[in-house]
């Protein structure tokens, strides 16, 4: 039995308009990367607060209370050293080459120190609102 070109089109057609309507629910949450962009700042300067880190380093500490990816780290931290919240120096590395090591500056604590001011009363904001809808 011979089918038709034009039936074998409109099948192909259904299953693209099926994956189109598809694609954003196997992407990731819009919402969750752009908070995740927005915070991350916030993150690497908090960490380095407390200690000097390499990248790689950074990566692993964020990550294992947030997901990311190692690519999204480094374009941050060449920012903020462009802004001046941050300064970077070479260290010996017994596990190959030197490693790139990043050190928050006056600058960045001050920075920090908005940020946390700003992220506490955003986060007070939304705990609010969020409670608010729950008790309705």
């Amino acid at each position: 039995m011979k089918r038709s070109p034009f039936r074998l089109v409109r099948v192909v057609r259904c299953l693209h308009l099926s994956l189109k309507a598809a694609l954003p629910l196997l992407e990731r949450n819009p919402m969750t990367t752009q908070l995740k962009k927005g915070t991350l700042e916030l993150c690497v300067l908090s960490l380095l607060s407390k200690a000097d880190m390499y990248g790689f380093e950074l990566v692993g500490a964020i990550s294992a209370q947030i997901q990311i990816s190692e690519g999204t780290i480094y374009p941050l931290l060449k920012r903020i050293k462009d802004e001046g919240y941050v300064t970077t120096y070479l260290r010996e590395s017994q596990e190959g080459p030197p490693r790139k090591y990043y050190s928050i500056t006056q600058s960045g604590r001050i920075t920090l120190s908005t940020m946390e001011t700003e992220w506490r009363n955003l986060s007070t904001g939304i705990n609010k609102i969020l409670a608010q809808s729950r008790e309705n």
